[in-house]
């Protein structure tokens, strides 16, 4: 639970009102045992205390894929790992994967929203998944675990590989190994201070809406580029730099564990 004690607005002493102002953080996280696992529904902004490698990093997105109409597409979220370039790609009109130029050998598919086909609309109509699942449904709260069952099963099934080939050519590594090994030659050029290493926000940032990562370089001066000179202090391997006033916006969601 996220319950946070009341404390002004910046906004109050920026515009140096007088009156007594105050606002409050609230927030859940809810666990559900399905079937073996556990399902976490997130309501406010708490998703971020979610350990990352704790669930399943493409619940959302396999759940998508497969309840999706595949000719009913609206907008895809893309990363190319080379070039650490994010795009989103939406269309007026409800299209087919290829008219959003998704390259399978080179790029991986970090979100999709569509309509689902008939046979899933008892369930929902429209869908967006990643590593969570954003879904519109009516249902009880004594009706959570069923439904939790049904897109369990559907996380399970392959049957997405029909209506979207090679759709995950490019995936995370999994093999624990390999993620020791990477995190050593990571942390490694970071302390070289590798200038070919950077710092990037790991989502599409929405510049039009106030809500952007800002740091704090030695010279005190506001960026809304985060360097590695500016991450590390002389002494330590700390992180100094800061956001401030970061706001991801966090929707309910189901993430599987």
């Amino acid at each position: 639970m996220l319950d946070s004690q009341p404390r002004p607005p910046w906004w109050k002493s920026y515009f140096d009102i007088e009156k007594n102002l105050t606002q409050v953080n609230k927030g859940a996280l809810v666990f559900l045992p399905v079937g073996g696992r556990y399902f976490a529904l997130s309501f406010g902004h708490v998703a971020h205390n979610l350990i990352d490698y704790s669930y399943e990093y493409d619940f959302g997105l396999r759940v998508t894929l497969n309840t999706l109409d595949p000719h009913k597409l609206k907008s895809t979220d893309t990363l190319d790992p080379g070039a650490a370039k994010r795009q989103r790609t939406q269309l007026a009109i409800e299209s087919e994967l290829m008219l959003f130029d998704f390259d399978r050998d080179s790029t991986i598919l970090r979100s999709l929203t569509g309509k689902v086909r008939d046979e899933h609309r008892e369930l929902f109509r429209h869908a967006t998944g990643g590593s969570n699942l954003r879904i519109s449904i009516d249902v009880e709260a004594d009706g959570l675990v069923a439904l939790c069952e049904q897109l369990l099963n559907l996380y399970q099934s392959e049957d997405y590989k029909a209506a979207f080939p090679e759709i995950q050519n490019i995936m995370p590594v999994r093999d624990a190994g390999q993620i020791e090994a990477l995190n050593g030659q990571l942390l490694e050029a970071f302390r070289a201070r590798n200038p070919d290493l950077n710092i990037t926000v790991p989502e599409i940032i929405n510049y039009s809406d106030n809500s952007m990562p800002l740091s704090q370089g030695q010279d005190a001066a506001l960026s809304m580029t985060m360097s590695i000179s500016d991450a590390i202090t002389s002494t330590s391997m700390s992180m100094r730099s800061t956001l401030i006033r970061w706001e991801l916006t966090t929707c309910a969601g189901m993430r599987c564990f």
